[in-house]
């Protein structure tokens, strides 16, 4: 995954420009910046700058400002029982807020999110001088600001729109977890004497399932303002969920201290965890390390999937502060008064509708991610929904599967999903299987929305043990098993380009009659030893020939060969009754 860390010049330019002469500072705006406050602007610069910061990128970025003023209210910061139903009521509860240290917190790591790009992105110059891509987060300030163009411009003056829009996930998860990471060290800054704060991981197994614990992090203050933190141990875990020697050496890598029970502590529940004690000044290392030991040793994909609780698993105002968003309930509530169908007034109001839209699904207000899109988590998927900068439209995307190689049988695999499946559309990036939908909001729909969120992420958790049977890959989130089975194949895989010898016999036997197959699917597992690692690589053998018989037919059509064409449709089509055969067979097998 690439490395993020903040650039002045991935600020829109158009800030910086403004940020500079504000503060009265000469020469190029993000030089002069960095000349002033250092490559990573630190509390000095928020004190400096505030109203700035306010009313030159807050005022017009949305997304930003309204998670700033989320924060600061769980904060109990300024005027509390102002109402920040819209932008000028969010403007005018920041207008409220005194330039504290807790502000100053807030609205810096916000702005470091903001200012992150990979690494390996980041350019100051654009490398072709005639497609000049312009940022998105510009977008917002777009209507005050006509000086700055936020789209691709071709020559010609034509507006090109990437189809679909874009997706980085490596960029999305990276920035959630910086983001996730200061709003842990300020919660652990903020608690009471005595006060906990715990943060739960995700399980793949029913509560009612585990004789032991699901893995949880959790932290308790003492009175001089130091905490005491802890990691879920072996001696607590549920026997699926205990760590490996792999994941210990992890977190004592990390700084955590190795449990240390004595047989008094196993009654007391003292000294089963990895933990570690640290001074306040020291509190920004430990959310560093808390957040390594979920993201890298626990494998949790988003913070989305997590949970926080306070003390006696209460939500408290630490576990608020967290921001983590809620999962989607398992029923929508209802909806009183709702209207059927509203028409936005611009894309702040449809923003605004769509979070109400979401209430009755998340049980509260949806918490929204950098770029501004709502994560929402239903059992081992995660949805994102996205307001569309370039007209009415609401976008949804949901990653399935990760680490998939983008192989013909693959990208034959998702046009067939795109032919079966209504509503929703498959995609590969980058190595990340993806199903989106896209509502047309003119006008807005409410229920539309529930219903497309319920769709997209039931064909998400559907679909992804399925689509491992034939693409590989890993799901987004859940158990990382091998793909469809812990079995090893009967046979040797080499690479001499003949047929394996089980297949060759159900292709002598799978003839067809006037009616019947020759050869059920019974006959064809048995033929297959039942053995579902070698059904799975003969499915995708054959997958591979319809392919290959395809491409061939398409050749010959160009070519005027109508014979040709005829004998590769024929064989296409052959093959492809194989694969069914042989998916049958895999049914059977799965079913015991």
């Amino acid at each position: 995954m690439s490395r993020y860390r903040f650039r002045w010049e991935q600020l829109p330019s158009s800030l910086t420009r403004r940020l500079a002469r504000g503060l009265q500072l000469d020469g190029e705006p993000a030089s002069a910046l960095r000349k002033a406050y250092g490559t990573r602007p630190g509390d000095d610069f928020v004190r400096d700058a505030w109203p700035l910061l306010r009313d030159e990128w807050l005022a017009k970025d949305g997304p930003a400002r309204r998670s700033v003023v989320t924060l600061l209210r769980e904060r109990k910061l300024g005027g509390t029982d102002l109402p920040v139903g819209n932008r000028q009521e969010q403007l005018r509860y920041l207008s409220s807020c005194r330039n504290s240290a807790t502000l100053r917190q807030v609205v810096l790591d916000e702005l470091h999110a903001h200012g992150s790009q990979a690494d390996s992105d980041v350019r100051t110059e654009p490398a072709d001088p005639e497609v000049v891509p312009t940022r998105a987060t510009d977008r917002d300030s777009a209507a005050t600001d006509a000086t700055d163009e936020e789209t691709i411009v071709r020559p010609g003056g034509r507006v090109i729109r990437s189809e679909p829009p874009e997706f980085d996930l490596d960029k999305r998860l990276a920035i959630a977890w910086i983001q996730l990471g200061g709003r842990l060290t300020s919660a652990l800054t903020g608690l009471l004497p005595d006060e906990a704060l715990i943060i739960e991981l995700p399980s793949a197994y029913d509560e009612n399932e585990l004789t032991g614990s699901a893995p949880y992090l959790q932290f308790v203050s003492y009175g001089d303002g130091g905490v005491h933190g802890e990691v879920s141990g072996n001696h607590v875990l549920d026997q699926r969920h205990r760590l490996s020697d792999e994941q210990g050496r992890a977190l004592l890598e990390l700084g955590w201290a190795a449990p240390d029970p004595s047989p008094a502590d196993l009654d007391g529940n003292e000294g089963l965890n990895f933990a570690i004690d640290v001074q306040p000044s020291e509190l920004a290392d430990l959310a560093g390390m808390s957040i390594a030991a979920i993201r890298d040793v626990f494998g949790v994909p988003h913070p989305s999937f997590l949970v926080a609780a306070g003390n006696d698993e209460v939500p408290g105002r630490a576990a608020e502060s967290l921001g983590l968003s809620r999962p989607a309930r398992d029923e929508a509530s209802v909806v009183e008064d709702e209207p059927l169908a509203i028409e936005p007034a611009d894309r702040d109001h449809l923003i605004e509708l769509v979070d109400a839209a979401l209430v009755p699904v998340v049980g509260g207000l949806p918490g929204h991610d950098d770029d501004g899109d709502i994560p929402i988590r239903s059992g081992s998927a995660i949805v994102f929904v996205r307001v569309a900068q370039d007209g009415p439209y609401v976008e949804l995307f949901s990653p399935v599967l990760v680490e998939v190689e983008g192989s013909p049988l693959a990208l034959e695999r998702i046009s067939q999903l795109n032919r079966w499946v209504r509503f929703v559309s498959f995609g590969w990036d980058s190595g990340t299987v993806h199903a989106s939908m896209h509502l047309y909001c003119h006008p807005f729909v409410p229920e539309h929305l529930r219903h497309a969120v319920g769709v997209l992420t039931s064909v998400a958790d559907r679909l992804d043990d399925e689509l491992r049977l034939g693409l590989g890959g890993r799901p987004f989130f859940g158990e990382d098993e091998p793909s469809g089975t812990d079995e090893t194949p009967a046979e040797d895989e080499s690479n001499d380009g003949e047929l394996p010898e089980a297949l060759l016999t159900i292709l002598q036997l799978d003839t067809e009659g006037e009616g019947e197959r020759a050869i059920s699917a019974e006959e064809v597992a048995n033929i297959c030893g039942r053995n579902r690692a070698d059904i799975l690589r003969y499915i995708r053998i054959a997958e591979l020939q319809v392919i290959e018989w395809r491409s061939s037919a398409e050749e010959a059509l160009s070519e005027g060969d109508s014979e040709e064409w005829s004998a590769c449709v024929h064989e296409g089509k052959a093959w492809q009754s194989t694969v069914d055969l042989l998916r049958s067979a895999l049914r059977l097998v799965a079913r015991g």
